[in-house]
């Protein structure tokens, strides 16, 4: 199974913490610091599951989702979106789920092993 996480956060202390747990949970991570460079990565890595930041520069991260979406290759890869500013309006069609910042490790992972399950139920951590 792809075990492969893309994080795209601007910032870098937030995206430390994401590789730490993640990594210590078993996963392989790839890095992005803004919508434009997670979209490009994804493309080319084609991970199992994308975290998301929602606010960022360049290319915010509903944007970016909607552009994964809108691509054949990548309209399949369950997204997280990940920020601190909480919406009343949810984007079901394009997010797998939401988790609010600052997020706990074991909140995160497990929004990422519930994504990996929907994705490959066969498979599931």
């Amino acid at each position: 199974m792809n075990r492969l996480v893309l994080v795209i956060e601007d910032y870098e202390s937030a995206r430390e913490l994401y590789v730490k747990c993640l990594e210590w949970s078993g996963f392989r991570v790839a890095l992005a610091s803004n919508g434009v460079e997670g979209v490009d990565q994804a493309i080319k890595l084609l991970p199992a599951v994308i975290v998301m930041d929602l606010f960022m520069p360049l290319l915010d991260g509903l944007e970016a989702t909607r552009r994964l979406k809108d691509n054949d290759r990548t309209r399949g890869i369950p997204v997280i979106a990940c920020t601190a500013w909480p919406s009343t309006e949810k984007y079901p069609d394009l997010f797998h789920a939401y988790v609010e910042k600052p997020c706990l490790p074991s909140v995160l992972i497990a929004a990422v092993r519930d994504a990996l399950g929907h994705r490959f139920p066969d498979d599931a951590p």
